[in-house]
């Protein structure tokens, strides 16, 4: 909320000024952790910041999570050993679907404007 009423009173830093995103949790935001799913690296927490999330933060988004993927993104249902199952947002009995299913969870909640898909 503060780099939100931040972006409010700053002139635009960019065509994502201000708007909220979530990051794959493929990818590597320096102080967030990044567990790719799998249990080899959970708790792992990154270094670094890869080279597609610093241009949408260089862009002016916000960075306001990370978003559930399956082990490895190797999967048609986001399902991880780490974290959880990752449901369908209208049907709790349905599966949010492949490997941006945290994403699209995000986006049907109305908590993100946009979200990352790192391997393309």
């Amino acid at each position: 909320m503060a780099q939100a009423c931040a972006a409010d009173r700053a002139p635009s830093k960019g065509p994502l000024h201000g708007l909220p995103i979530a990051v794959k949790d493929l990818a590597n935001l320096a102080g967030l952790p990044m567990s790719m799913g799998s249990p080899v690296f959970a708790g792992k927490i990154s270094k670094t910041t890869d080279i597609a999330v610093q241009r949408m933060l260089d862009a002016g988004a916000i960075v306001v999570g990370k978003t559930n993927t399956p082990e490895f993104g190797l999967d048609s249902h986001t399902y991880t050993p780490v974290l959880w199952a990752t449901c369908n947002y209208y049907d709790h009995t349905r599966s949010a679907g492949g490997s941006s299913g945290g994403a699209a969870v995000g986006f049907a909640a109305g908590m993100i404007s946009l979200a990352d898909t790192p391997e393309c």
